[in-house]
């Protein structure tokens, strides 16, 4: 059958993009590897200017502190905090607090004296765990390049299925199709379903996820066009 005239097929939009799974993951993928990579590059900034610049001060732990966060699986995490005052080069007093391991904070009683490294012109730059900015830049680092990966695989996906859909719909052969099945898909409480059918060549295929109320009923009669190079069809519902 000769592809259909162009007045008869639904309007190309970018909806054969943003109503992909895989674009949305990759879009949220790549926005958390800016995230990530941003967190990464600021403590590797500050690794380096210690690594030039620091000079190393004794200071005193004035306080300490375990902060608890509740994970969504009923589990927790903890991360350990001590505040440690020290001079710097002219006599001024300073105060800041660390992030630490649990290891470290366990042997940094209050009153203990420990070493700080710091920055003399931005003294707010400044450790007191030895290396512990550089392995902080190399973890957000490596996660924002795993989320950075994800994203593009996702995006790349994206883009391979809407060119098939674009070619289906420019220059695929139209068919009918019956509508065999509607399924709700996700979560209980969602409320997005697909359509699954058989067209007349007797390939099956389905929708892409939609609201219930745009779909047809089982039985009804539905036009699908076939992507001319990977044979594989799609609803007209889902441009």
């Amino acid at each position: 059958m000769p592809p259909p005239s162009a007045a008869t097929r639904p309007a190309l939009t970018r909806g054969i993009y943003t109503r992909r799974t895989a674009f949305w993951l990759g879009t949220i993928a790549a926005a958390l590897a800016l995230v990530f990579c941003a967190v990464g590059g600021w403590y590797g900034v500050e690794a380096v200017a210690l690594d030039r610049a620091g000079v190393t001060t004794t200071g005193t732990v004035t306080a300490r502190r375990v902060s608890t966060q509740r994970q969504r699986h009923g589990g927790t995490t903890h991360s350990y905090h001590l505040e440690v005052g020290f001079r710097d080069a002219s006599g001024a007093a300073l105060e800041d607090e660390f992030t630490v391991s649990h290891s470290f904070y366990q042997r940094s009683g209050i009153g203990r004296s420990v070493n700080v490294r710091y920055v003399p012109d931005r003294p707010w730059i400044a450790e007191i765990e030895p290396g512990r900015d550089w392995r902080q830049a190399q973890v957000f680092g490596g996660i924002g390049l795993a989320f950075l990966l994800g994203g593009l695989v996702s995006l790349a996906i994206t883009a391979r299925q809407a060119s098939s859909r674009r070619r289906a719909l420019l220059e695929g052969a139209e068919r009918t199709a019956t509508v065999v099945a509607v399924r709700r898909s996700g979560r209980a409480r969602s409320r997005s379903t697909r359509l699954q059918w058989r067209d007349s060549e007797g390939s099956t295929g389905s929708s892409v996820n939609i609201r219930p109320e745009r779909l047809p009923a089982v039985g009804d009669t539905i036009t699908v066009f076939v992507d001319p190079r990977s044979g594989k069809a799609y609803w007209q519902g889902d441009y």
